[in-house]
């Protein structure tokens, strides 16, 4: 018999090959053809590394370049197109990464002489350690990422703070991480913040939780606002006190106004009961000593 043409439809990247296995029979083998994907033949290396920064202020200048197989600036290779991306570290070896946020500036940007330059990059709105940058060469598949660095909010914001306390009183009191556009670091992970007295500008050791112990005294941020409560003062009357607060980054600190401690308000009061003081603020005076 003859072998008919076309008897088995060719597929793209697909080849038949008749075989005659006896006398007037064929069988048609459908061999597939895979290109394999050759690896690159280039590596990519931060030259100059990230700096830690500030939110909001560019990271300054750093430089990615293209190696060859031998570890030489590959001038003579493909003109990359470098995309940079942020990540921040997870766990606790942080070993792992995660995407954290899309970075402001130009993030990408064209390899000359199998090299490249960031300067206007900067991270907004998050604050935080562990972060770093991935770089990506589109043409090659290939990727490096940067050694870490840490970002530092550019000043702290006092939301609440006390400015007229009575003896015994439990008060709260806030703070936010802000950047250099004067946003909230919203997007920032958990950052520790601390807080303490001061009077006349020299540290007190006056500021105690209520009920005992200092874990009052420092407090996770979530969404870029650090909240403390049950504060209080083991003082009576005094003046010239302020609020102290610190993160945990780059020590970057704020000091509320000024506040005074009135003593004990001029009224009998013991365990469990309320003083309404004045402008509609309920005191409580449970703790209050009269003897202040």
């Amino acid at each position: 018999p003859k072998l008919l043409k076309n008897a088995c439809p060719r597929e793209a990247g697909m080849q038949a090959k008749g075989v005659r296995r006896g006398p007037g029979v064929f069988v048609f083998l459908i061999l597939s053809l895979r290109a394999a994907t050759a690896a690159s033949n280039y590596t990519l290396s931060v030259a100059s590394q990230p700096n830690s920064g500030t939110a909001g202020v560019t990271l300054g200048s750093f430089t990615v370049e293209l190696l060859d197989s031998e570890g030489n600036v590959a001038t003579a290779g493909p003109n990359c197109t470098i995309d940079a991306k942020l990540l921040q570290a997870s766990g606790q070896s942080g070993a792992s990464y995660a995407a954290a946020e899309v970075l402001s500036g130009t993030s990408s940007a064209v390899m000359t002489s199998a090299s490249v330059t960031f300067d206007a990059l900067s991270v907004d709105r998050n604050v935080g350690t562990g972060f770093a940058l991935n770089f990506t060469c589109r043409e090659e598949g290939i990727n490096v990422i940067s050694s870490q660095f840490w970002v530092q909010p550019h000043h702290l914001h006092v939301i609440n703070a006390p400015c007229q306390l009575n003896a015994g009183q439990v008060f709260g009191a806030g703070v936010g991480l802000m950047d250099a556009l004067n946003a909230t670091a919203d997007n920032s992970e958990s950052v520790a913040v601390a807080v303490r007295l001061l009077q006349n500008s020299h540290q007190s050791e006056m500021l105690e939780c209520h009920g005992g112990g200092t874990s009052c005294l420092v407090a996770e941020s979530v969404a870029g606002v650090a909240t403390f409560g049950n504060l209080t003062l083991s003082v009576g009357a005094g003046t010239g006190f302020a609020l102290q607060f610190t993160e945990s980054v780059g020590n970057v600190s704020v000091e509320s106004d000024g506040f005074i401690s009135q003593g004990c308000p001029s009224v009998t009061c013991g365990p469990g009961q309320y003083y309404m003081g004045t402008e509609g603020v309920l005191l409580v005076c449970a703790t209050c000593d009269p003897g202040h």
